[in-house]
Formats: structure tokens, C-alpha cells, sequence
């Protein structure tokens, strides 16, 4: 870090150790680290009085500092710049191992003004410490413009350094906590192999028990019988091809492929799949849309799949229900966030069966008619959005089921490398 045999380091006050106790406590607010990381340099930013704080987390394949997470009015465009692991304060520091600042940046030889030009933002002072885990660097900190006279002092470095200290423990917490869930996954594949093997046979069964009676129709020339038939061989011919894909999707990880996208477009077109069911079955569904939501980036292809399986399960719980209803809402609980909503009236859950359904193991409330595949594969959709997946349920009192998801209204993985 800073040396300081020179002078003598500032000694931290009681409300400074207040600040840090706060920012300790956001540790545990998000289990993704693009979502932990905005909220705790949104709270860096109130708390330091500074114009902009960023995140930069090194790429090991790229070998270059890529900003993950940053605040101010040209936060958005600051996320496509890519720097040389020795561009810049970013790179001295990342470098040297060592914080810094500087109240004097027309005349510190470290300073670079590509960031500035590429952004047309004018960085006045600039304050940065590494990100450190045992004696590696994994990332820096930054924040720009002291909103003081005099800029930036011995005290901010104090606080910063304490900051990027948790904010280096919980990166690295959340990427433990993705490889164990990846291993989980597998292991809990292997685990259910018999479940699902009982569950394809009585799959196979049906296939085979409309095959024969179609082949027999068809020798007779029974035409009424092949037609009465069919729609069941589809049927379990769907049940089939749903499984393979949940199996897939399952197996591995994927990045979302972001296009942009109306939310609200998603949900109408799930709304015009189970409308002849939901005229059959007598259920009622609503929509609740937050018209202020832009268009998004998001893997519209795969949140479809997700709220498919949702609005499936609803279904289901509605089925022994009077006046049954289905509401799809839409909301922005902040600047940064956009949530999507299933509601019903269903038969609900009980907490119990909430937290079984939730674990990485499968597990289904449908008996033999189930794969227990649904709810994970929807939840494992969520995470690589690097959003969470809510349930909120009473048993008589129906079920809601939250996706919450980043709001990029930029491309998120599109990075320009403006060397």
C-alpha cells in the first residue's frame, strides 16, 4: 500500500468506522457480484462525496482492467472502455500494488486522458487502491472528483482502502459460491438420473399405448380415432422434447445471448400461448405493466423459457380453484433493476416445500408428473443474468414468483476496445 514513513497516517475516527460497519453489512444484500458490486459503489459514492466511483476487475484471458461497475453521469459509457493492465492510474496501481491520489491530475505523468475524451467527462482528482486477495490483484477501485475544497485526503485513502478490502472479500465470496453451485448441479444431475429414467418411461408408455391405437385406426381406416389420437402422442412427444432441453440447458453454464428487448412483449407472447388454456380452464389473467421500464438487454429467448415454466406452474395450482387468476406485472423497484411478477390464487406452498424447491436438488410437487428440472433450470437462467429469483407462498392463498434482473439499457457484454 501508500507508504507513509514520511508523515503520519491518519488515525480513523469513530464515523468513519461507522461507514465501513455499513458497507459491511451490504456484503450480504445481493449473491452476484455485478449486482453487489452497484450497490456497494452507489454507497461509496453518497458516503466519499465524490462524483463517480468505478470498479475494474482484471481479465486473465484478456489481460486487461475491465470496468464491471461504475456510478456517475457517464456510468453507462464508461462500461465500454477496456484498459491496458499499465493504462493509466488504473493500471500504475494495479501495477505497483500501491493506492494513490491525486488533486493535480494536469501534472501526474501517471494520468491518462483516453477514458476522459472517450467519455467527454473531465476527471479533476482522482483517488485508487488495489484489490487484493492474499497478495494477488484482482481488480481496481477508483473515485473520481472530491466534492470538497482541497480534494482528496490522507482520511479518503483510509476509507478507500478499507472499502476495496470488502469489496475484494465479497467478489471473491460470490465466485466461491457459483463454482459450488455449478458442482451441485452435477451432482444433483447424477442423483435424479433414476427419477428421471421413471419419469421418461411413463412417457415411452404413453407413446406407445397412441401408437398402437393409431396404427390399429389406421389399418381400420378410423379416421375419428386418429384424430381423437394424435393430440395425446403430441402431447407426450412435447413432455419429451421439453426434458432434453431442460437437461441441456442444466448441464452447463451459459451466457446470456443480450438482445434488446421489451419485457412486456415477452409476457404477451406467453399470454397468447395460454390463452386457449386458459379459456378451457376458466382462468382469468391479468396484466399489471410498468410503463416507464425502457427497452432492455436481456436473453429474451431464454427468459421466455423462464416465464413459460411459470406461468405453466401457475396454471397447475389454479387447477382445483374457483375463479382462478393469473397476474403478470411488471415494476422498477430502482434506477438499476427490473422485476418481473407471477401471481395466482392457486392452491399455494408452505414454506417448507418453498425452501425444497429452491435447493439445487431437484425436486417436484407434482409427483410422478413432474421432473423437479422446472424451477432450477429457471433459477439457473436468472443467476447467469446475474439476477435472483423470488417465492412468496401460503398454502390457500396462492404463490408469487419474482425475477429480478439488472436494467442494462446497454448491451452489457458489447466492450470497445479503443486502444
Amino acid at each position: 500500500m501508500t507508504d507513509f514513513s514520511n508523515h503520519k497516517r491518519y488515525i480513523m475516527q469513530p464515523d468513519d468506522l461507522n461507514i465501513i460497519v455499513e458497507m459491511c453489512k451490504l456484503m450480504n444484500t445481493a449473491m452476484h457480484y455485478e449486482m453487489l458490486l452497484q450497490t456497494i459503489i452507489d454507497y461509496c459514492t453518497r458516503v466519499m462525496q465524490v462524483e463517480g466511483a468505478s470498479v475494474l476487475l482484471y481479465d486473465d484471458k484478456q489481460d486487461k482492467l475491465i470496468f464491471h461497475a461504475a456510478t456517475g453521469s457517464k456510468s453507462e459509457t464508461l462500461k465500454k472502455v477496456i484498459l491496458n493492465t499499465d493504462e493509466g492510474i488504473a493500471g500504475w496501481v494495479f501495477k505497483h500494488k500501491e493506492s494513490m491520489y491525486s488533486n493535480d491530475l494536469e501534472h501526474d505523468a501517471r494520468f491518462s486522458a483516453r477514458v476522459d475524451k472517450f467519455t467527454r467527462f473531465r476527471t479533476h482528482s482522482l483517488m485508487a487502491t488495489p484489490l487484493l486477495l492474499e497478495n494477488s490483484v484482482i481488480g481496481v477501485f477508483e473515485l473520481v472528483n472530491k466534492n470538497a475544497p482541497g480534494g482528496f485526503t490522507e482520511r479518503d485513502l483510509m476509507l478507500c482502502e478499507g472499502m476495496a478490502a470488502h469489496v475484494a472479500l465479497a467478489v471473491e465470496r460470490v465466485h466461491l459460491i457459483s463454482e459450488n453451485i455449478s458442482v451441485s448441479r452435477l451432482a444433483a444431475i447424477g442423483e435424479t438420473v433414476a427419477g428421471l429414467a421413471h419419469y421418461i418411461k411413463n412417457i415411452l408408455t404413453g407413446l406407445e399405448g397412441g401408437a398402437h391405437l393409431i396404427r390399429a385406426a389406421l389399418k381400420e381406416k378410423d379416421h375419428a380415432t386418429v384424430e381423437k389420437v394424435w393430440p395425446m402422442a403430441e402431447r407426450n412427444i412435447d413432455r419429451i422434447s421439453m426434458l432434453a432441453l431442460d437437461m441441456l440447458e442444466f448441464s452447463k453454464k451459459r451466457e446470456p445471448y443480450y438482445t434488446r428487448q421489451s419485457v412486456a412483449s415477452v409476457l404477451n407472447d406467453i399470454i397468447q400461448l395460454f390463452e386457449a388454456r386458459a379459456k378451457t380452464n376458466n382462468v382469468k389473467i391479468e396484466t399489471d405493466y410498468d410503463t416507464s421500464i425502457p427497452d432492455c438487454y436481456f436473453d429474451s429467448q431464454r427468459m421466455h423459457r423462464c416465464l413459460l415454466d411459470l406461468v405453466g406452474n401457475s396454471f397447475d395450482a389454479c387447477k382445483k380453484i374457483s375463479n382462478p387468476s393469473i397476474r403478470l406485472k411488471t415494476r422498477r423497484p430502482d434506477a438499476h433493476t427490473v422485476s418481473i411478477e407471477v401471481v395466482d390464487n392457486g392452491s399455494g406452498m408452505t414454506q417448507e416445500i418453498i425452501d425444497k424447491i429452491l435447493m439445487s436438488k431437484f425436486f417436484s410437487t407434482k409427483g410422478s408428473q413432474g421432473t423437479g428440472l422446472g424451477i432450477p433450470v429457471v433459477r439457473k437462467i436468472i443467476q447467469e443474468h446475474n439476477g435472483t429469483l423470488e417465492i412468496h407462498s401460503e398454502p390457500g392463498k396462492g404463490s408469487t414468483f419474482i425475477i429480478s434482473i439488472p436494467l442494462y439499457i446497454d448491451n452489457p457484454y458489447k466492450r470497445l476496445n479503443n486502444q
